[in-house]
């Protein structure tokens, strides 16, 4: 009986630390299932997160997706609107240089048409010099042919005179009718004179444009 007590008495330590053994086992694996426990949370924390930052990458990567898509459509349709600009520019320029061209054409026809009046107006300023300097010479050459006439016209008149105022003076009974006659002749020799003097007044003055020159002209063709 006391070799059972003491083998207790000296089994009782050995229990007790058997026990706390077993409480610090017990302890030591309550804290292995919390760190088990916060590792797994943490883990599926941070699987959460990585899933979340996955969809939200897959997110931003399909937005971006979707935007390069629209860049290129819009690219498509920039380049579309270039061929369409560059087909319009290549018109343009088509149309430009035909424009050249015909400026350039044009531009030769006027000068062209600009050498013609000039000799044209070179020929008709000759003529018309040429044409004056005969035109006085016929004049001055009308005028001595009319003063001429008119001398002879004089002189025959003179002579007419004369012969009137001889009979007249043999003739008393036709006295009436002579210096009726004389009177007449007198009004017709004024019309004349007065006639010649005007067209001497006219002529005399040299024409100073083409109008002035064909009323004279014609003036004179109505005279011959």
């Amino acid at each position: 009986m006391i070799d059972l007590r003491k083998g207790l008495d000296a089994v009782r330590p050995k229990i007790a630390l058997i026990e706390d053994l077993s409480l610090r086992n017990e302890r030591r694996i309550q804290e292995i299932a919390n760190t088990d426990r916060e590792r797994r949370e943490q883990i599926q924390q941070f699987i959460d997160q990585q899933t979340l930052m996955l969809q939200e990458r897959d997110q931003e990567v399909a937005a971006l997706v979707k935007r390069f898509e629209e860049h290129d459509r819009a690219m498509e349709q920039n380049i579309a609107r270039f061929e369409t600009w560059s087909e319009a520019y290549r018109s343009m320029r088509q149309i430009i240089d035909d424009f050249h061209r015909i400026g350039e054409r044009l531009e030769r026809r006027i000068n062209e048409v600009a050498e013609m009046q000039r000799l044209s107006e070179d020929r008709f300023r000759q003529e018309w010099n040429d044409y004056r300097t005969d035109d006085q010479k016929r004049w001055k050459q009308y005028t001595l042919s009319n003063d001429e006439v008119w001398r002879r016209h004089d002189e025959d008149f003179a002579d007419f005179l004369k012969t009137v105022q001889a009979i007249q003076a043999e003739l008393g009974p036709l006295n009436t009718s002579v210096q009726r006659l004389w009177q007449l002749e007198r009004e017709r020799v004024a019309l004349y004179s007065e006639r010649t003097q005007d067209l001497l007044k006219r002529f005399d003055v040299e024409p100073d444009s083409e109008g002035t020159n064909g009323s004279a002209v014609g003036s004179r063709n109505g005279l011959g």
